[in-house]
């Protein structure tokens, strides 16, 4: 027996617009919900909370911004407090009382489009020192702390009116485009203000630590890292302001992105694991391709994020540059994701991005790029470089038969740009 649930996961005011969207009779709309319960009670009365506050309390579980949630906690007065404590206190008991079934996980096939999972569910959460160790093997460079002063400056509900736009690059569509109007210009400069006083930590050509022999090899650039969650959710809430930010991607047989043949994809979140680069005269990144940092149960980064923190100009050169894939028609699974030990030529450049202060690119992982050489003393280029995490959706495509490749780490071990 298969028990189908169509709507199993629409809270009360999605299923009541469903239930107008499709003319059903106002009685069907407004009867109370029950279900097969021996004593003939309905499900509210079961739950012992209103379905109006499971909507509110679910959606308030689901914020990853801890301010925000005690700020809208805190807004609550007399007799809203104190239901608010009651019924919360409620739902925190059946959720013990359920947590068995989460430890065992879900025997459902979910389809979801929107979010399902809140704090304490289905789903676990990665500590930072579990994600600092997963991600570029534990060797997170040149860790320092984020000042909160920054983190206030940036708190967009002090800034209304910010509204990010996005602009194409080239024919890549969803898998490359320019966001501007992400940082507004003071907030780069307090960023650099504060970046001017670390003690850099240099890296070669390919960005990678580990391969660099300061004795012989030439710097590419100059690295910082910063674990933070406040900054990655005020990101990925800018972002989001974006009216044609793509939420929801669909994927193709060739969008350059670790979609592991599941077509269906949302982002949730950016990844609060950034690094700070700094390029100077003749500093410089080789052709390259970014990776997954797969979170498992679903959930994994699939594009790389470039916020610029200096205004660039091609007069100084320092483009982030999108190469021809010398391997664009072979399947993703056939294509060798490895670094070039060569520089591109100019005729082998699709598009070189010369960014102002506060705008970001966004490309797939697999879209082949690179850092264009600084010219000049005076040139200078400092981004700050993350990803955007994606939930998949749905089901996957029908499998051929044939060995299973795990997606494992990445192959770079540090996704550096």
């Amino acid at each position: 027996m298969v028990d189908l649930q169509l709507i199993s996961d629409l809270h009360k005011s999605e299923v009541s617009r469903l239930a107008e969207y499709l003319h059903l009779p106002q009685s069907v709309i407004e009867a109370t919900p029950t279900g097969d319960i021996y004593d003939g009670r309905t499900d509210e009365e079961l739950i012992g909370v209103p379905y109006d506050f499971i909507e509110f309390y679910s959606l308030l579980l689901s914020l990853r911004d801890d301010r925000l949630k005690r700020h809208l906690k805190d807004s609550l007065r007399g007799n809203a407090r104190v239901e608010y404590d009651e019924y919360s206190a409620r739902l925190d008991k059946l959720n013990r009382q359920n947590y068995h079934k989460y430890v065992a996980g879900s025997t459902a096939v979910h389809l979801d489009v929107m979010e399902r999972p809140v704090p304490g569910g289905w789903r676990r959460e990665f500590t930072e020192d579990e994600l600092k160790g997963g991600m570029a093997a534990g060797k997170f460079v040149n860790v320092f702390v984020l000042p909160q002063p920054i983190i206030d400056q940036l708190d967009e509900s002090l800034k209304p009116n910010i509204v990010p736009q996005r602009k194409p690059v080239s024919s890549f569509e969803d898998s490359a485009f320019v966001i501007s109007g992400l940082l507004r210009a003071e907030e780069c400069r307090s960023f650099v203000s504060l970046l001017d006083k670390l003690e850099w930590v240099p890296v070669g050509l390919n960005g990678m630590l580990k391969d660099y022999r300061p004795d012989i090899d030439p710097i590419g650039s100059y690295r910082a890292s910063i674990f933070n969650e406040d900054l990655s959710n005020i990101v990925f809430r800018r972002l989001c302001l974006c009216p044609d930010f793509p939420r929801l991607r669909i994927m193709q047989e060739n969008t350059p992105a670790d979609w592991d043949d599941y077509p269906i994809w949302r982002a949730v979140a950016v990844n609060p694991l950034m690094r700070f680069i700094k390029y100077v005269e003749g500093g410089l990144l080789v052709p390259h391709y970014d990776a997954p940092f797969d979170y498992h149960e679903g959930k994994r980064t699939m594009m790389s994020l470039v916020l610029y923190l200096t205004d660039s100009d091609a007069t100084h050169g320092g483009a982030t540059r999108l190469i021809k894939d010398p391997q664009i028609e072979l399947p993703l699974k056939q294509r060798v994701y490895e670094d070039w030990t060569r520089l591109a030529r100019d005729d082998e450049v699709i598009a070189a991005l010369s960014l102002g202060a506060g705008e970001a690119l966004l490309i797939d992982h697999r879209v082949l790029h690179d850092s264009q050489a600084l010219k000049g003393k005076e040139g200078k280029k400092i981004i700050m470089r993350t990803d955007v995490v994606f939930e998949r959706c749905g089901l996957p495509r029908k499998r051929s038969p044939g060995i299973s490749k795990p997606l494992g780490m990445p192959e770079r071990n540090g996704y550096d740009n």
